[in-house]
Formats: structure tokens, sequence, C-alpha cells
């Protein structure tokens, strides 16, 4: 009998998971069901509404590789291949910045641009044509474990509902894959841990430009991040004549454009100052036509989760990790779990060995859980006012690419040494960062 997987969220990473598995095992070993709360396709387009990097540090690309989805990814790329990163005191005139030609000259850094919903399709094509079931419309808002007090089962039980109807359910599964994104309700029912710990808010918006003078040619065709004091930019390229603007800062509690939408805009206005060189698109994003299809996230970045229940549950994605979405970050750690977890359980088939899920449980957390804690950490900083983060801030983009990979000690020195002492004398500057 096949053993029975039950993904709990069918976003990237429960996908990602689903289809790694399907690659590596015949479909009577396992049975996959995925659970997705939005009503359909439709539906979940505003939750990737607008483009991310897939990068190959952090093992995006190398995931969509084993997927057999890169190619169809590169099809659908933004012309953003570059990466630009400033931070720089206007009265001192200094600028630091690592090129897109920099950048490409070197694999590890090899990234991708493409469209978050564009991404979302492929992998639920990808899913489907190999026969993966996915229900969606089905909200899991609870998982008893196997053994617990309220299971005396050797099947963990899911508790469900159907969203449009308020109908309840309950499935049993031998797996249970929990991948129901930052605010993961399971989550917090399995580890009894908070999930709604802020750390800053995105506002921003897709809006077209008409010349250089709204978009630096400086940035064309590259993914801009500008580090403000206390604040961030970050740029892309959607398409010729279409950028995405978004302004990071700070919050102390959750925000929404429905009840804070003039409070909102006047955190964009306030910071228009620190930023001179895009004082003319943030002005952009005030005004009224451009205002009303804004969209605003509020972030969290969170560790690891540690589990040390029943080896046949994982968390994958931003269910386990949070990084606020700055860089891509989460999009990657959420292919490279899933397609992780899936080809450890899939080697072991392909082995004829036995399947022991607590073997699968510790070579899973052992692969990522050093990794990701390390890169949370990093992304910690990266909006915080202290004297610290503001020197961490010039040297987090050289130090993540290069700290799993020791072909590239002698770069990482020459390359942290030089942002550090640049970003050292910003601050010393103490004055608006661009």
């Amino acid at each position: 009998m096949a053993t029975s997987v039950a993904v709990v969220g069918g976003g990237i990473a429960g996908l990602s998971f689903a289809i790694s598995l399907a690659l590596r095992s015949p479909a009577s070993r396992y049975s996959v069901t995925i659970y997705e709360k939005y009503k359909d396709e439709i539906a979940c387009k505003g939750r990737y509404a607008h483009s991310l990097s897939i990068r190959k540090d952090l093992g995006g690309i190398d995931a969509l590789q084993d997927l057999e989805l890169l190619q169809t990814v590169e099809a659908k790329t933004t012309p953003s291949r570059g990466f630009y990163i400033a931070s720089s005191s206007a009265s001192a005139g200094l600028k630091m910045a690592v090129n897109s030609a920099w950048f490409n000259s070197s694999e590890e850094f090899q990234r991708l641009r493409v469209n978050g919903h564009d991404l979302w399709c492929k992998l639920l094509q990808r899913a489907r044509d190999l026969g993966i079931s996915i229900q969606f419309d089905n909200m899991i808002e609870n998982v008893h474990p196997s053994g617990s007090e309220d299971n005396d089962s050797d099947k963990h039980i899911i508790v469900g509902k159907q969203v449009e109807n308020g109908q309840k359910f309950e499935a049993s599964a031998d797996i249970v894959i929990v991948s129901d994104g930052a605010q993961s309700v399971c989550r917090e029912r399995l580890t009894r841990e908070s999930t709604n710990s802020l750390g800053y808010t995105i506002v921003g918006a897709v809006m077209k430009v008409d010349d250089g003078s709204e978009f630096p040619q400086s940035i064309r065709h590259q993914l801009g991040l500008i580090v403000g004091h206390g604040h961030s930019l970050t740029i892309a390229e959607e398409s010729e004549g279409t950028v995405l603007l978004r302004l990071v800062f700070p919050a102390e509690r959750e925000y929404s454009l429905e009840t804070d939408n003039e409070l909102m805009r006047q955190k964009v206005a306030a910071a228009i100052p620190q930023f001179p060189s895009f004082r003319k698109l943030l002005i952009r994003l005030t005004e009224e036509d451009v205002w009303k299809e804004a969209f605003l996230v509020n972030c969290r970045d969170r560790y690891p989760v540690e589990w040390k229940g029943s080896p046949s549950i994982f968390f994958l994605g931003d269910s386990s990790h949070v990084v606020s979405p700055y860089a891509g970050g989460g999009a990657d750690m959420a292919l490279a779990d899933g397609n992780a977890l899936g080809k450890l359980i899939g080697e072991m088939i392909i082995e004829d060995k036995e399947v022991s899920m607590e073997e699968v449980q510790k070579q899973f957390q052992e692969e990522t859980m050093a990794k990701w804690r390390a890169i949370v950490s990093v992304f910690q900083y990266c909006h915080s006012t202290s004297w610290l983060s503001t020197l961490v801030r010039g040297t987090m983009f050289t130090l993540l690419p290069f700290t799993f990979s020791p072909d590239y000690r002698v770069w990482r020195i020459v390359f942290t040494i030089s942002l550090t002492v640049g970003s050292a004398f910003t601050f010393a500057k103490r004055r608006n960062l661009i």
C-alpha cells in the first residue's frame, strides 16, 4: 500500500517537495495530496504579485534544475538580470556598488528575476503533469500527530475546513509536510510558538516610467538595493518601461492599506530625502493613480523550527523560517527545502533502502538548519538603525554567497574588507544615506 503524504499549503515549498518526490519515486510508493486554502489559481495571483529573485547561492536555481523547470522559468525572466548595491553618504559622495558585470562573472552569483505568479504556475502545472492531487479551497487548521493525546492511531490526523462553505473535514496521512506560510497555523499548534513576530513592513507598487530621469540608467536591467538609515529601497525592472519599487521600514505593529492608507503615504513621503536619486519615483508612488495599485507586506524574520516531535512531520519554507522579502531569499529557501526533502526520501527509494523517517528528519535538519539560521541572522540586520547594523548592511550581500563556498575565500576577504571600510566611512559621516 502506498504511503500517504499530506502537504499543508500549495505554495512554492509544498509544490517543490511534491514534484521532487514524484520525480524520484513511483506512484505506487507514495500518494501525495496538497491542501491549498485559496479557491483556485486566479485567487492565488495576489499571493505573488510581483517579481522574485531566484539565486544560485541560496539554492533556488539548482532546485529548479533538479525539478526540470529551469529552462521553462528562464524563458519568463524579467529584464532585471544583474544586481546593484549602494550604501553611501550623500555629503561624502562615496558610493559602493557591486554591478552586474562583476556578479555575472561568477557562476556563484547567478540569479534570475521572475514574476512570482508565473513561477508558481509553472510549479503547479509540473505537479499536475506528474499526477499530484491538489485540493483547492481546503484550509488545514490543525494536525494531531500519531500517538498524541488527541490521536491514538498510527497515522497523523489533519483537521481542516472548506473555505467557501465552512464545512469541516478530517483526513489521515503517514507523513505531513507543513508549508502553509509565514503565519503558519499548523506550526503554531504543533510547536506552541507564536508566529506573529513582526520585523518590517514593505510598501510598494509596479509603475510605468517614461524616461531615464525617473529610472536612473545606473540600475537599468538590474535589481537595485539602496540602503538608507533605517529604510531600504529595492527597485527592479519588470518589463521595458515598467518598474517595481519597494520601500522597507521597521514596523512596531501590523499595518494594512485598508486602515493605515494615509499613514503609509506619509511614511513614504518622509523617506524621500534619504533617496535623492530616486525622488521622482518615490513621489510617483504616493500619487493617486499609482497608490491605488500599491501593495503592503508585513514581514517577519524567524529562525528555522527545531522540531523534536514526530519524525514524519516536516516544516518547509516560510512555515519553518521566515525572512523579509528582501532579495528573493524566501522563494529560494522554499525551493531548496522542498527539493532537498524530496531528494532525501526519493534517493532512499532508488537505493532500495527502508525509508526511515528518523534518518530523513536528521539529514534534512543537518543539511538546512545551520545554513538557514545564518541567513536569517544576516537578514535581521537589514533595516536596523544600530551602528553595528550600519556596518553589516554594506557587507551582507558580499558575505552571503561566499559563506558556504570555500572556493571563494580570497575574494570573500577582499570584498568584505573593502565594503566594511566603506560602510564604516559612511557611518562616520552620520548623515542620510542615499
